[in-house]
């Protein structure tokens, strides 16, 4: 589906009656975009939410305007356009484009850009807003979910935080999916497990590092548990291709405490598994890294 973009100029002037001046056969987004030629590199301090619905971007961008998010923050990709906009492989943008993917496929980022890629697709429209502080930042996100945005998400410098209406985990570059719950700690292994449980995760190992700092070292420390979890399915069908993988499993899972409360984290197996170099052993990892969020979200 071919659908051209232009850059946000006037948007209060191209808006009538809060609505989004789109066609709808094919979709039309030509009020919303960066520069066509401009290359879509990392989005920093900006939150991002897909809305699958034409008539949800025209809600959604209305309520930032009602907010007082001025429109130079507000960017839609949509269609072809979009996707040659993200550029995943980075071919289309030269040897630049090449190197920033080849850097990224390494970290966290490379799952959002495929998920993103994927979306626009389908026809599906990737929101990108800009907050000024962390406080219009949550606005943001409340307005893209009532709207009923998927997978919102704030990009910073080191952290990628998606921000659920009930639940927020932080994904970061170098370990993995991270929420803090509001349960004792007790309790919230015993839901983790819980919920590994239903996401056909094993826990096969269980390490207190309160009680083995304070056997091995006589050092108080608060309490910390890390739970090694697998999936008997995905682990037999990974080893099938490398029975060395072996080195990386189980999936580590954490639970502790800080002065704040209890937090609950998970490995992000595709960045574990990259070391493989393997794009099937990659794709079993991503869909260890959805359970495993699945399973987080629900602690």
């Amino acid at each position: 589906m071919e659908v051209p973009t232009k850059r946000t100029q006037g948007l209060n002037a191209s808006l009538k009656g809060r609505e989004v001046m789109m066609e709808t056969k094919p979709i039309f987004c030509k009020t919303y975009a960066p520069e066509e030629n401009e290359f879509w590199k990392y989005p920093s301090h900006k939150v991002l939410g897909i809305i699958e619905e034409t008539e949800n971007v025209s809600k959604v961008i209305g309520a930032l305007l009602d907010a007082g998010i001025p429109d130079e923050a507000i960017t839609v990709e949509c269609g072809r356009q979009g996707e040659n906009q993200i550029d995943f492989s980075g071919e289309e943008h030269g040897l630049l484009g090449r190197f920033v993917r080849y850097f990224q496929e390494l970290s966290a980022e490379h799952s959002y850009l495929e998920y993103y890629q994927n979306e626009l697709h389908m026809g599906h429209f990737l929101i990108e807003v800009s907050p000024k502080d962390r406080e219009q930042k949550q606005a943001i996100a409340e307005l893209l979910h009532n709207a009923g945005a998927k997978r919102v998400t704030y990009f910073g410098n080191w952290i990628i935080e998606e921000i659920g209406n009930k639940t927020q985990h932080a994904e970061t570059g170098a370990y993995g999916l991270s929420r803090r719950v509001s349960l004792p700690f007790v309790e919230a292994v015993e839901k983790t497990k819980a919920s590994l449980q239903a996401e056909g995760f094993g826990v096969l190992t269980e390490i207190d590092m309160k009680a083995k700092f304070k056997e091995k070292l006589d050092r108080d420390f608060s309490n910390y548990l890390i739970l090694g979890a697998c999936n008997p399915g995905y682990a037999f069908e990974a080893l099938g291709f490398d029975l060395n993988l072996g080195l990386l499993l189980p999936c580590n899972v954490v639970v502790y405490e800080d002065s704040e409360g209890t937090v609950v984290t998970v490995i992000d197996p595709v960045q574990m598994m990259a070391v493989a170099d393997n794009a099937e052993i990659v794709k079993i990892a991503e869909e260890v890294k959805a359970r495993l969020r699945t399973a987080l979200d629900n602690v």
